[in-house]
């Protein structure tokens, strides 16, 4: 029996223990010390409730209290954390990586497979490991306040996965689909960090509306209220930008309405408007305020990596910097500082050949 471990203890990483459990997978827990209020109601639950499009209850998985006796036994270990704590997690795991272990980001935005590799490598890790990210979460989901409980709106339909190098892709997807069968193999690590749409999806509207999220407290739907024809039309020419920057780096960008149709979020993708007003799936309250992902995560370790290799090609991508110059005024923190460089990916020196070489090989020369 496969043995999963879990890092992360929120929506995502609760989801995924329940449906890996009913599922008869070994799946362990374990999440960073200053998050540990996230275990609390699950524990003292003692069971795990899912509601939605699969309804059942879980068994809790087995908690680890420590990162070494989390890692000891783990076949597989899926990150699922808010993508500011890759640094540290990869930091937090390298001394224990084991031979034959894959660590998997769930997701990895853009370049934090990279990000791991970087770290594993200045660490001496010597054991021979796999890493892989997927382009998004396997479930569109939210845990329920004050319950041990999440509701799963939605098992995704189709999602992207590759290793890092990508020469190790069929090694990796062959045990990964055990786990995922939904999962389907793209060509390297830029090609899951460009095909994300949350960066395209959630940033811009949060922006245009952030003075009805903080007025509102909590009664506001991000896409029913967010998402005008207008808005729509800016969401649009984002993803246009994304698949500029995308394809000069040879990577096969889907067109964000072409594959969400794909994921089972959406029922129609005749336009960005009728694609998001009709989705049954994209209906959550929310943002309660401006402290969240939608900023948070989705301009440092999308836009800003994006942007930073725009830069790199000189092509000129004047929406997503717009939005993230009005995104760090909002937060008053500098996200083209503060978010994902190129440095910490280790490809700042590469040119669009060598980066290429690179994902496919794991070498620089």
């Amino acid at each position: 029996m496969m043995k999963i471990l879990i890092i992360g203890a929120g929506a995502g990483g609760v989801t995924a223990a329940a449906d890996l459990l009913s599922q008869g997978f070994d799946v362990s827990v374990y999440e960073l010390p200053e998050f540990q209020q996230n275990l609390f109601t699950m524990i003292k639950a003692g069971k795990i409730k899912v509601i939605g499009e699969r309804n059942f209850i879980s068994p809790i998985p087995d908690i680890k209290n420590t990162i070494e006796d989390a890692m000891e036994e783990a076949d597989s270990v899926l990150v699922m954390t808010h993508a500011s704590s890759h640094i540290q997690i990869a930091s937090l795991i390298a001394p224990h990586i084991k031979d034959g272990q894959s660590v998997v980001l769930v997701p990895g935005y853009t370049g934090g497979a990279l990000v791991f590799e970087k770290v594993f490598k200045q660490q001496g890790v010597r054991a021979s490991y796999i890493l892989a990210e997927t382009n998004t979460l396997p479930y569109a989901c939210r845990k329920i306040a004050g319950e041990s409980a999440v509701l799963m709106k939605l098992y995704v339909e189709k999602f992207l996965v590759s290793a890092f190098p990508a020469s190790k892709n069929e090694e990796f997807y062959s045990a990964f689909k055990q786990i995922y069968p939904n999962a389907v193999l793209t060509e390297d690590v830029l090609a899951t960090g460009f095909n994300n749409g949350n960066p395209v999806l959630n940033v811009a509207p949060v922006v245009f509306n952030a003075g009805r999220i903080e007025h509102a407290h909590g009664e506001y739907y991000h896409f029913q209220e967010g998402v005008t024809p207008s808005v729509a039309r800016v969401l649009e020419q984002i993803d246009e930008e994304r698949m500029k920057v995308g394809r000069h780096y040879g990577i096969d960008v889907i067109p964000y309405l072409e594959r969400v149709i794909e994921t089972g979020y959406v029922k129609t993708n005749d336009t960005w408007y009728d694609m998001i007003s009709t989705s049954p799936h994209l209906s959550a309250k929310g943002p309660n305020d401006l402290d969240h992902r939608y900023l948070t995560e989705d301009v440092p370790f999308g836009l800003v990596p994006w942007i930073a290799l725009a830069r790199k090609a000189n092509i000129k991508v004047d929406l997503m910097e717009s939005l993230v110059h009005l995104s760090s005024a909002l937060k008053q923190e500098n996200y083209l500082v503060a978010g994902r460089k190129l440095e910490e990916m280790g490809i700042e020196n590469l040119s669009r050949e060598e980066i290429k070489h690179y994902l496919q090989t794991g070498r620089m020369e």
